[in-house]
């Protein structure tokens, strides 16, 4: 059976900065915060190392646009979607950052 726990309830917890899976039995305790940063941090790292990887391993057609303008660095669709790894590496990163995004909402709706 499935406990539905008020509303208080789950203040609580965001107030002790835990998280709580299966009723009252913790099976994984994190920092609410820590949590929120690493999964916030996620599309954030994915940029950023894409342009940096798109910059090192690519610089000459990340930067070459077709009306011959001097670019200093790509544009976030060539450093994120253009190239491999880049795209593989954005791809990885967003689809882990969706799904506890998705359980997060679930779990406190």
């Amino acid at each position: 059976m499935v406990e539905i726990y008020p509303i208080t309830h789950y203040s609580s917890l965001l107030r002790t900065g835990r998280t709580v899976a299966m009723g009252d039995e913790e099976l994984l305790t994190i920092p609410f915060k820590l949590l929120v940063f690493l999964i916030g941090g996620l599309p954030l790292a994915a940029l950023l190392l894409c342009v940096v990887l798109s910059i090192v391993l690519h610089w000459n057609e990340a930067t070459r646009t077709h009306c011959e303008v001097e670019n200093w660095l790509p544009s976030l669709s060539a450093a994120v979607a253009s190239f491999s790894p880049e795209r593989y590496i954005w791809r990885l990163l967003i689809g882990l950052h969706g799904a506890p995004r998705i359980a997060i909402s679930i779990a406190f709706k």
